[in-house]
């Protein structure tokens, strides 16, 4: 994969995969991600658990400062 993604996958109570969405999908080194989308996809499938996965084209696997801080947002809403 030549591009930035950031996917979704919803999961039931038993951790059961309900679905998967890929949540934005960008340039090389970046892509945008909105929580909105995250939590509405969650509401609209009744997820209990949500999992999130993001690449890095580079291979460079730490986690950059920006990712950090979406991270950080995400789990600031409580939802999950």
């Amino acid at each position: 994969m030549n591009r930035e993604s950031f996917f979704a996958l919803y999961l039931n109570q038993a951790h059961k995969v309900l679905g998967i969405r890929k949540i934005s999908e960008s340039g090389i080194s970046s892509t945008v991600v909105d929580v909105r989308i995250i939590l509405q996809a969650a509401l609209l499938c009744n997820a209990s658990a949500v999992i999130l996965a993001h690449n890095h084209p580079s291979g460079n696997l730490k986690p950059s400062a920006e990712d950090l801080k979406i991270t950080q947002s995400i789990k600031k809403t409580e939802a999950f």
